[in-house]
This record gives C-alpha cells, structure tokens and sequence, in this order.
C-alpha cells in the first residue's frame, strides 16, 4: 500500500497536529469490527493514534482500531497496539464533526456486511456496501409507511459490491425526511463513494414482473474495499 493516511483516511486526520504517517497495510476484520493499520516511519506524537483511531471507528462504526509500528523493511517493530474500544470518544474534526459522529440516516449498523449476490429475493433483514452509481430526484407522493397512509417523500438510489447491485430506498413521512439525506447522497455519487445500507429487502410488483428493493433503516459511509491482486 505504502500512501500517506490522509489519502486513504481524509476525514479520519486528528486536526491541529500535522502528522500524517505513511500506511504500509490496513486489514479490515468485517466479523469482529476491528480494523490493524501499519504505519512506517517515525512514532505517532502521543495522543495521536488515540485520536485517529477514534475517528476511523466513527466513521466506519468498527469496535476498536489497531495500530502499528513498523520499519522500512515492512516488519513490525513490536509496538504495543492502540485500542480504541466502543466507549471511545471521537475527537471533533471543525466543522466536519457531525459527518464522522453519525450516519447519514438512522442508527450504525450492527450486522455483518453480505456480498449483494447472496441478497436473498424474499423478505429478511440484510446489511450490504457499495458504490453509489446512480441517484434519483426524492419525489413526494401519498402511501403507507408503518402501516398507516400518509404524504411520504422518498429517495431512491442504486449501489453495486462489484458483484452485484441493488435498488435503496428511503422513505419518511414528508414532515420528518432528513434535511441533508439527498445532498450527502447526490454528493457521494459524484465522488464514485461508498455506503454501508442496512435494512429489510420489499417486493415491489411492476407492471410484468417482481423488483425486490431495499428499505433503508441505516445509512453510513463507507471506505472503498482495497482492490486485491489477481
């Protein structure tokens, strides 16, 4: 990997300290929430890796953040690691605290993360990522939410694993639909960035043929997936 952490984790920078190591490896353990990064180089100042890993466990809704040392040669230098642990407060970045603290919509996520390809086509709860290639205009129009009929508004957008693709949709009564949901997704788009999306998959009937389409609870940023070789 070898790139500076400001370019793999821009929003995660701990403000006011100028360090800005070189990541030589960041595994994601998805099973467990928790997350080893490897810098090379000089020590983090102190306070610093408290602070970034924080940070990365906000924005990614992960349990703890390993961090280590190692040396040129890419062998750890035996470090005692940094862990974050869910009671952690995340140090605010100015003016971009809000982004980090919370998800986009609704509550972090607390399931594992499925290829879109397993998504079953029936009614379950799941939890996917992807990139956001597609975005329609929220649209207001009248229909049941909670089993109750009512002036709904609802965004509609389109992410892909890669693997496969899916519908999202977010509907609120039209009083309490987020005030920044369709800018923060409108703005992910054009970044070709990537959401986590938790929620219960829905059968909508088309005119010759069934859509399964997920109902959004939760939606959160997400870290692009480090391409691996082969």
């Amino acid at each position: 990997m070898n790139k500076p952490y400001s370019v793999i984790f821009p929003e995660c920078m701990p403000p006011e300290t100028g360090f800005d190591p070189v990541v030589s490896a960041a595994r994601l353990r998805q099973a467990d929430g928790t997350m080893t990064i490897e810098l090379l180089g000089q020590a983090p100042p102190e306070g610093w890796t408290e602070k970034a890993g924080a940070l990365i466990c906000a924005a990614l809704s992960l349990k703890s953040v390993d961090f280590q040392l190692a040396s040129e040669d890419g062998k750890s230098q035996g470090k005692p690691d940094i862990r974050p642990g869910p009671a952690a407060k995340p140090a605010l970045m100015p003016g971009k605290g809000s982004t980090l603290q919370k998800p986009i919509m609704g509550k972090p996520s607390r399931m594992d993360v499925m290829p879109m390809d397993t998504v079953p086509q029936e009614e379950a709860r799941v939890c996917v990522r992807g990139r956001i290639f597609k975005v329609e205009d929220a649209r207001e129009h009248r229909g049941r939410l909670k089993k109750a009929w009512g002036e709904l508004k609802t965004l509609e957008f389109y992410i892909t694993d890669n693997q496969g693709a899916l519908r999202v949709r977010a509907s609120f009564e039209k009083k309490q639909f987020p005030r920044n949901l369709e800018k923060e997704i409108r703005e992910l788009y054009k970044k070709g960035g990537w959401v986590t999306v938790q929620g219960s998959m829905t059968s909508v009937p088309l005119r010759d043929r069934e859509e399964w389409v997920l109902s959004a609870s939760s939606i959160e940023k997400a870290a692009r997936p480090e391409r691996t070789a082969g």
